[in-house]
């Protein structure tokens, strides 16, 4: 609940398990004469006219590489090189697009609900897979990149940026109120659009798998915790998969055929948007870069889809083979 009120989330006191969402609204601006970047750290940042830089849509957004003002004015960034001026563009990937939830939920999301909304002429501005994957560790593979592009309807819609600051007459950008970046995903028309997502069919996979971090260089899962974990799912005979080594279309297939997911917090658990209705997944979770909080992004996606939700708190209390088992017990009885 201490997460949960940054979203200015509600919780029921007769029923714990359910919340009630804020009302948020989802407003298309557009500026007038601004600029937007992508350089790393700075990709998607957009900048007014004057030189102030619009935060509000640029998650992770790197304040250091900003030049050393107070309100930013003069807009001087004398390493990135300015690129001709453009009529119409709508940005909506921001500086953690190098990371696969923010690609996905946000930069392909956006990008396509633009698309469905503003006229044919208007350029769809997304970062060039050289920028993204040229002298930089980027979190997905180029092959996610393509295919994500070419199963949302975008690859041969969206323009495709190198680095550089674009200068733009009419810059439209989505803008949220509450302005926490994951209540963009209350929004029904997002999961309308992840519906027309429709790689290939796969029915090969599991239908109850565990998402592995081992070879990741952060996994969030000890050793000892990791040995519990593969007595249990042995026990149970639930699949261990890595995502790294499965491309988008899998990916998707995977999540669309499961009835069981654990993992660990991690930004593959985006691809929660293709899992279908009372889907359960078990998310291992504990509090990340000095939070005092558990991150709930994720619980609150599996609430706007109706999907089953429960989490161990492993910041508070040692894994055990018991308890991990009496929670997947409750997630699937």
């Amino acid at each position: 609940m201490r997460g949960l009120s940054y979203y200015n989330v509600r919780s029921n006191p007769k029923k714990n398990d359910q919340i009630t969402l804020p009302l948020t609204y989802l407003t298309l601006f557009t500026l007038k004469n601004a600029y937007f970047i992508v350089s790393p750290g700075l990709d998607g940042v957009i900048v007014t006219s004057e030189g102030y830089i619009v935060d509000e849509p640029s998650c992770f957004l790197i304040k250091q590489q900003l030049p050393p003002s107070e309100n930013h004015s003069g807009f001087l960034f004398p390493d990135i090189e300015q690129k001709s001026s453009l009529d119409n563009v709508f940005v909506g990937f921001d500086a953690a697009c190098f990371n696969y939830y923010h690609w996905l939920l946000y930069g392909i999301s956006k990008t396509q609900l633009a698309n469905s909304i503003l006229p044919p002429d208007t350029i769809l501005a997304l970062p060039s897979e050289h920028s993204l994957f040229n002298n930089r560790q980027c979190a997905f593979s180029p092959t996610t990149y393509v295919q994500s592009l070419e199963y949302s309807g975008l690859i041969n819609r969206a323009t495709f940026m190198n680095y550089g600051i674009y200068p733009v007459k009419n810059l439209h950008f989505f803008w949220h109120n509450p302005l926490m970046p994951e209540l963009y995903l209350t929004f029904d028309e997002i999961y309308t659009l992840f519906d027309t997502i429709q790689p290939p069919v796969n029915t090969s996979l599991p239908k109850r798998f565990y998402i592995s971090r081992e070879h990741h260089p952060n996994p969030r899962i000890s050793f000892d915790e990791q040995r519990i974990i593969d007595k249990v799912l042995n026990k149970k005979s639930i699949e261990k998969v890595f995502l790294e080594n499965m491309d988008f279309a899998a990916q998707v297939n995977l999540f669309r055929q499961a009835d069981l997911i654990i993992a660990p917090h991690g930004a593959a658990l985006a691809n929660m948007v293709f899992a279908k209705k009372d889907t359960a997944l078990l998310e291992l979770n504990r509090k990340l870069d000095n939070q005092n909080h558990l991150r709930n992004c994720f619980y609150l996606l599996t609430a706007v889809k109706k999907q089953r939700y429960g989490c161990i708190n492993l910041s508070d209390q040692p894994l055990t083979e018991n308890d991990l088992s009496s929670a997947i017990n409750q997630l699937i009885n």
